[in-house]
């Protein structure tokens, strides 16, 4: 008897075993059973403290706006997308130690940002080398050809090539300039070297470091020279220096900036001390209820606007355009090829073709990993009381 009640203590065991595991493959393991992978995800590096932290900032929260809003559509390809975020404070050591832990440790090899020239030029050979794309936002910086490399942002060159036709449109003969020691300073400097002589227009450059605090005596020596307009480049910071310095010495000169301080961020920077002619370049994020109907943004740019308000109680900026853009043209790749890089990039290079983002439309190929044109670009204003407007629009002349 007890031989018998033995054996079906055994069976029972047995029954019993069997039943957890099964119902352990069906809810515990449910991933597994069902050939979910769980989220898929990918890295950025962005500058969200520091100096140029709005910039960072302002991306980051647009990326977080697509990311609800992907993932409340289904995600991408019934799996839900995440962003693992990293502060690099817009310092190229942090950078490069973010993206190796993003690829080394996380196994991430679809990184978004960093969001400045210099960062983005750190960050590129470790990129490159472990074939791990790279989408940075900086407006200075250009992905090699056939590489991991791409941006999103207008380039300094369009935005220059603007300022010089404004310049003309006014009668303007001399035009200085004050830019940082950096690469986005370097870079400008050597465009607008270019464009100096050019249709009559006389270029006068000035260099100041990043962390500079004062900048009167390369002000004094360009207003000496008679400058009828002052252009502005540098992180949010070192331009905001500039600006009050210029603003104390001759308060009537146009100060022009470039797409880089195109935000309300670094509107209320300034506040204090706006001139009254205080322009920056840039698509027409800032002023979209100024679009004219036949504009090919105007429609997903309004929504944009208008979501991006919703969620955030105010409205996005520039830097936020290109932080939505980027991460778009990611997603259209995952939902297409997944998150393998080389798959990834050969999509970018080839499948990316008028495609409208909400500051630009892109035409990638494997020549220009950056694929904007000077489509939509215009000179806005900014006013005392930190509303936009746009002040020239070279399409309508």
């Amino acid at each position: 008897m007890k031989k018998y009640s033995l054996i079906l203590l055994c069976m029972l065991l047995i029954i019993f075993t069997v039943a957890c595991s099964s119902e352990k493959t069906s809810s515990g393991d449910k991933a597994t059973a069902s050939g979910d992978k769980g989220p898929i995800k990918i890295g950025a590096s962005l500058s969200l403290t520091g100096g140029f932290g709005f910039a960072g900032e302002s991306m980051q929260k647009t990326m977080n706006l697509l990311v609800e809003q992907t993932n409340k559509d289904g995600g991408i390809n019934g799996r839900q997308l995440e962003i693992v975020y990293t502060d690099d404070e817009n310092i190229p050591e942090n950078s490069v130690r973010n993206v190796t832990k993003l690829i080394q440790k996380e196994d991430l090899k679809i990184i978004i940002g960093p969001n400045s020239t210099a960062t983005s030029k750190a960050v590129e050979p470790l990129a490159l080398s472990n074939k791990a794309i790279m989408f940075s936002l900086s407006g200075a910086y250009v992905g090699p050809p056939n590489s991991y490399a791409f941006s999103s942002s207008y380039g300094q060159s369009i935005m220059h090539d603007l300022i010089h036709e404004w310049a003309l449109s006014k009668g303007y003969k001399k035009v200085g300039m004050v830019a940082t020691n950096d690469a986005s300073g370097d870079l400008s400097v050597g465009l607008v070297k270019k464009l100096d002589g050019k249709d009559g227009v006389k270029y006068l450059i000035e260099r100041m470091g990043v962390q500079d605090v004062d900048v009167t005596p390369q002000l004094t020596k360009l207003n000496s020279e008679g400058i009828e307009a002052l252009v502005v480049i540098g992180p949010g910071v070192a331009a905001g220096v500039t600006i009050k310095g210029s603003g104390k010495l001759n308060p009537e000169l146009p100060i022009i900036a470039t797409h880089s301080q195109l935000s309300d961020t670094f509107a209320k920077s300034i506040r204090e001390f706006i001139p009254d002619n205080m322009y920056i370049t840039g698509p027409p994020v800032m002023a979209s209820d100024e679009l004219s109907d036949s504009n090919p943004m105007k429609e997903k740019l309004i929504k944009f606007v208008d979501e991006y308000n919703k969620k955030y109680g105010e409205n996005p900026d520039y830097l936020g355009a290109i932080g939505y853009d980027s991460l778009s043209l990611i997603i259209e790749g995952l939902k297409a090829v997944g998150d393998d890089s080389a798959k990834m990039k050969d999509f970018l290079e080839n499948d990316v073709k008028d495609f409208q983002g909400v500051h630009a439309t892109f035409n990638l190929t494997p020549e220009d990993h950056r694929g904007t044109s000077s489509e939509g670009v215009v000179l806005l204003k900014l006013n005392k009381d930190l509303s936009w407007g746009i002040a020239w629009d070279p399409s309508s002349k």
